[in-house]
């Protein structure tokens, strides 16, 4: 089984989710979308207090 079919699989398998954002992580935490972003944004904060 080749990789893609595999990663296929799993994604049908697990509800992997779609890409909605990408760059650096400033503009990544201004897509309301993203739940990386949510998280990367609560991670900078933390950092700068």
């Amino acid at each position: 089984m080749r990789i893609e079919e595999l990663s296929g699989q799993l994604c049908s398998t697990l509800s992997c989710g779609e890409i909605v954002a990408e760059g650096p992580p400033e503009s990544v935490v201004q897509v309301a979308r993203s739940h990386t972003g949510r998280i990367l944004g609560e991670f900078m904060a933390a950092r700068r207090a």
